[in-house]
């Protein structure tokens, strides 16, 4: 028997009055019960794939679509929107436009009711998709004054009431504060384990659901560029592995103790610790600015001690505390293009990055700017956008919110979101672990050279109480 409930076959999509593709010559399998996670960039496709599923596309949306998209063993050109309902269920970024009636239980039962479904059947079928998002309770409640996170909980419900063999997302987190986002997580992947059902979901935000995708599909400008299983990721070696790492300035007094360590591909990692713990001098070791020392880091499953600093620069990014001691060039744009001199690349290619990063870091109107006459924020971008130009996917940041109003330290933490969602890994430096709650999802504190706690922010927290109350 045929396991495949999703197929598309050399699939691409003009919308109209447009010549360049949506989406171009998009071929893949989707095996039943599969959960994956759809990636890109803005404009990379990913809505457009998911309308291509419930048949918005070609059905609802002016375009030309060639190629075959078929659910469950139907092409989605010979069906109409309302059939493909019964198996695909979609739930859009804002529950809030979803949202009709004026109690829960009747929003729930509003897509199998239009289906002509029986009283009976209807019930049940609100009822199960109420349980699995953990809503039961709330079916007597006005769907508007449920939270945020509730009300996303409640579009899935809706869909999964209506079509429970694929759910399919959109940027489901996107309306949703760091809370929210965790809570609808946790009910999609219940739902998945639970039910079983295929669920299709495209996402900025991944980190609390890698464990338990089956695949991560990335889509760049349309063309699905490359997937991957992140469950097999999660078994290999890790891309850094410290061993009872130890250094000191001056013989016998060690300022790293025996530092374990191991960080996975594409972690966001905050480390803190008071003046003088050791954080600094464990970046700059990682960096291959000091040494020797005591101990091991695999790096890459290459041996650290044995590589030369361009080859660990290679891989590895490092904007330091004072990142103007980093600042070479005249101009914005020199400094970044200085860092593709050696890269191989051709003019074109290299004025594409650079205005890529630019923008990427809103320094566009700065790019003629003389880097050390600009504000510390606008510094750091700077220096941030040439170590990116450099093409390391391993990111160290030290202390970059020093100096930094809230305002200023939102915007850090925003270009750091946008590389982290692209695949980069982050390890930061900080005192102000309270602006990295919402992006980070592990925290390392370093006390007198070793590592007393490391875990989640709340962990951190709970874990701090003690050793306050015994100083």
């Amino acid at each position: 028997m045929d396991d495949i409930i999703i197929r598309l076959k050399n699939v691409s999509w003009y919308y109209e009055d447009s010549d360049k593709p949506a989406l171009s010559g998009i071929d893949l399998s989707i095996n039943r019960g599969e959960f994956i996670l759809v990636l890109g960039e803005n404009d990379s496709g990913k809505s457009t794939f998911c309308r291509l599923l419930n048949g918005l596309i070609p059905h609802s949306i002016n375009g030309r679509l060639t190629g075959t998209v078929e659910i469950d063993g139907e092409l989605t050109k010979n069906s109409t929107v309302a059939e493909l309902s019964k198996k695909v269920g979609m739930v859009f970024d804002d529950a809030s436009n979803q949202l009709f009636t004026t109690r829960v239980f009747d929003e729930a039962a509003f897509g199998p009711e239009n289906l002509m479904l029986d009283r009976e059947t209807v019930i049940k079928k609100v009822n199960d998709a109420l349980d699995a998002v953990g809503l039961s309770s709330f079916s007597d409640h006005h769907p508007l004054k449920l939270s945020g996170g509730q009300k996303q909980r409640l579009a899935i419900a809706s869909a999964f009431a209506m079509a429970d063999s694929i759910l399919v997302m959109d940027e489901p987190e996107s309306q949703l504060d760091p809370l929210g986002v965790r809570d609808v997580f946790s009910y999609i992947a219940k739902l998945h384990s639970s039910m079983g059902i295929t669920i299709i979901m495209a996402v900025n935000y991944y980190d609390e659901l890698i464990k338990y995708a089956d695949r991560l599909i990335v889509l760049n400008k349309g063309r699905l560029e490359t997937f991957y299983t992140p469950k097999e990721d999660i078994k290999e070696s890790p891309i850094i592995k410290i061993n009872d790492l130890s250094f000191a300035y001056t013989p016998g007094k060690n300022i790293l103790k025996k530092i374990n360590l191991s960080v996975a591909k594409n972690e966001f990692i905050v480390i803190a610790g008071l003046n003088g713990s050791g954080k600094t001098t464990l970046m700059s070791i990682i960096s291959g600015l000091l040494g020797p020392y005591s101990g091991s880091i695999v790096l890459n499953e290459k041996n650290h001690s044995k590589m030369s600093l361009t080859e660990i620069a290679v891989l590895i990014g490092y904007v330091m505390q004072e990142c103007e001691s980093q600042v070479f060039m005249s101009t914005v744009y020199s400094e970044i293009e200085s860092c593709l001199k050696n890269s191989g690349k051709t003019e074109d290619e290299k004025y594409e990055i650079v205005e890529n990063l630019l923008k990427m870091t809103g320094l566009q109107d700065k790019r003629d700017s003389f880097p050390l006459q600009l504000n510390r924020t606008d510094r750091f971008k700077t220096v941030f956008a040439s170590v990116l130009a450099m093409g390391s996917k391993i990111l160290l940041l030290d202390e970059p919110f020093a100096g930094q109003d809230s305002h200023s330290c939102r915007i850090i933490m925003e270009n750091l979101k946008n590389v982290h969602q692209n695949g980069y890994t982050i390890l930061l430096v900080t005192h102000n672990i309270n602006i990295t709650a919402e992006y980070a999802k592990r925290f390392i504190i370093i006390d007198d050279g070793e590592i007393i706690l490391d875990g989640t922010f709340q962990e951190i927290l709970t874990g701090l109480i003690p050793s306050r109350k015994k100083t």
